[in-house]
């Protein structure tokens, strides 16, 4: 029963409320067979495991027990700069790009051909610490620091600022270079091609993701 991505999901996870799909009708049939009784759900990294709670272990668990478990503990690996600003959805793999981008190119040759799959190229993991990296853009990174900073002391009002700054950033020519020859090898349009409004437009959104 994987977690299907969408903004659905992601605002049921956020919200602390279990929002999974199942795709078996065998596992679906078990769960309306307990309807109305208390289940224990785990999420794992592939699937929710499952199973009833007896009305023993609820009797001997109170509210004092549970606040007495400490949470898990989460570990974030921060994913580096592989030296690519561009990559075609061939390229995508776990380090490079998220769930999204994944499934587009998991799907690519594994349905059939009148089913369109959108053609897909992106910004690898790293790009924009990188970007930040570049001296045309460090006032935007000290910026980003100061603004950080006040975040973590309990200054909400900095998430707005934080925001309207990380659209500041320039674009490499590297970068631009990269974008638009993978771009074009994908037979995507390239939006410089129509005018440099239309590159800046496209460079708006990408920071704004």
């Amino acid at each position: 029963m994987p977690d299907v991505l969408s903004h659905v999901s992601v605002r049921a996870r956020n919200g602390k409320i279990c929002f999974a799909t199942c795709f078996d009708s065998g596992i679906l049939s078990d769960l309306q067979a307990m309807d109305g009784k208390v289940l224990s759900l785990k999420p794992t990294s592939a699937d929710v495991v499952y199973r009833e709670v007896s009305e023993s272990e609820l009797s001997s668990q109170s509210s004092d027990n549970l606040e007495d478990v400490p949470p898990p503990s989460i570990s974030l690996v921060k994913k580096q700069f592989v030296g690519r600003y561009a990559i075609s959805s061939e390229e995508f793999t776990n380090d490079l790009v998220g769930a999204k981008s994944r499934n587009i190119g998991y799907l690519k040759g594994k349905v059939p051909s009148w089913v369109g799959i959108p053609t897909s190229v992106a910004l690898p993991f790293g790009v924009f610490e990188k970007v930040l990296s570049e001296k045309a853009n460090q006032a935007v990174s000290e910026k980003l620091q100061v603004l950080k900073k006040s975040l973590d002391e309990g200054d909400q009002g900095a998430l707005g600022e934080i925001r309207k700054t990380v659209l500041g950033p320039v674009a490499p020519s590297e970068l631009v270079e990269e974008l638009k020859s993978t771009m074009r090898s994908s037979d995507m349009p390239w939006p410089g091609d129509e005018s440099e409004q239309r590159w800046e437009q496209a460079w708006s959104a990408i920071k704004k993701v």
